[in-house]
């Protein structure tokens, strides 16, 4: 099977067709071997995927793109120059690139730029999880937010996360004492536009805030603000 699925797929230009190809060879794969479920090989293929699709008319919020896309950020640890490389120049990228880094959270942060999943659910659900995993909670505070703002599908869902994390968040917020500041957002959740349906959820994620700490301490510290002190701002 290894070998019919290879034969198809040398002789399919890349389109859709050939995309759908790919997942059905995947699923294959991790049903047949799963085993191989977090090898390189199957990294390499979830690569070869993304990198033969990735030039596709209305791609980027492709369900099976997006999805390969998520795999990569969340069970390998490849370069994130290379995986640039297959979004912007794929015919340069040669299939079996194996080089590796310790950020993935820089992978999402490069497919947002792209536009890759920014109207899936899927795509802000993963990346709030891998930093929340990281306890980076402003940030993923503010990926819920964007995709609130953006109505990403099935909005529904995102708002059943996003009420979850932030009622977690209030339950168990005097436990945390920082978080570290190398952490960047790539948006402000201030910004947040007034015209979102979930406006109770956009409020409470939007009081979480980084501020300066208190002198002689090197971190900055969330703080949640109240509805008073927010519309004061």
């Amino acid at each position: 099977m290894f070998r019919h699925f290879e034969l198809k797929l040398c002789g399919l230009k890349n389109s859709f067709a050939k995309l759908r190809l790919y997942v059905r060879y995947l699923h294959w794969v991790e049903q047949t071997y799963p085993s191989l479920s977090h090898s390189p090989d199957l990294e390499n293929l979830l690569f070869r995927c993304v990198r033969d699709a990735a030039q596709l008319p209305q791609v980027q919020n492709d369900e099976d793109f997006v999805n390969m896309w998520i795999r990569l950020a969340t069970d390998s640890r490849r370069q994130i120059t290379v995986l640039d490389e297959a979004l912007s120049c794929p015919a340069k990228v040669p299939a079996t690139k194996t080089e590796y880094c310790e950020r993935p959270a820089e992978l999402f942060e490069m497919l947002f730029r792209q536009g890759v999943g920014t109207m899936c659910v899927k795509f802000y659900i993963a990346w709030a999880d891998l930093l929340k995993s990281q306890h980076l909670l402003a940030p993923a505070a503010a990926v819920y937010a964007h995709g609130l703002r953006a109505g990403a599908q099935p909005l529904a869902l995102l708002e059943d996360h996003a009420e979850l994390f932030a009622a977690r968040l209030n339950a168990t917020f005097n436990e945390l004492d920082s978080i570290p500041t190398s952490d960047s957002v790539l948006f402000d959740v201030d910004t947040i536009s007034d015209n979102v349906h979930s406006r109770p959820v956009r409020q409470t994620l939007a009081a979480l805030s980084l501020v300066e700490p208190e002198p002689g301490s090197s971190k900055k510290v969330p703080v949640m603000r109240t509805n008073e002190s927010w519309h004061d701002t």
